[in-house]
């Protein structure tokens, strides 16, 4: 059981929050089980699990352009609840169901996820146009000043 135990303490340090019960990845539970402290989060049902290590530690945010695999976006449900953000890797739908292009980026400024980026090569411009979309556009530009 310790065993198990120390990989839920990774993953949640890792994650910094989430459920006791957590959505299955494909390589390995995305559970914490026991990990942590449990947590209240405002205006969110339920109880979480946070990483005691990480509670009242200062924090310095920065912008990024997140993989649509990453852990902050991997579990749909997680993002919705802690960031009102709805993100939907659409690389395998037709292209005709889209509504951004093949690969769109997560864009993370500080402690939210404001908006996504699609960059497509148009190798015969010469080219790489940007789609860009988000509730809060200033911090976007902002955000891509900065990155």
């Amino acid at each position: 059981m310790r065993h198990w135990s120390t990989r839920d303490e990774l993953r949640l340090s890792a994650l910094g929050i989430a459920r006791a019960r957590g959505p299955e990845w494909p390589v390995e539970p995305g559970d914490v089980r026991e990990a942590g402290e449990p947590a209240v989060v405002a205006g969110v049902k339920g109880t979480w699990r946070v990483d005691p290590s990480l509670a009242g530690q200062p924090f310095t945010g920065r912008a990024a352009l997140l993989s649509p695999l990453d852990r902050l976006v991997y579990d749909r449900k997680r993002m919705t609840e802690l960031f009102e953000f709805d993100y939907q890797l659409e690389m395998y739908k037709p292209a005709a169901k889209r509504h951004w292009r093949y690969y769109a980026l997560p864009i993370v400024y500080a402690d939210r996820l404001i908006g996504k980026l699609d960059v497509t090569a148009d190798r015969k411009a010469g080219a790489c146009p940007l789609a860009c979309g988000c509730a809060h556009l200033a911090l976007v530009t902002c955000a891509l000043d900065r990155a």
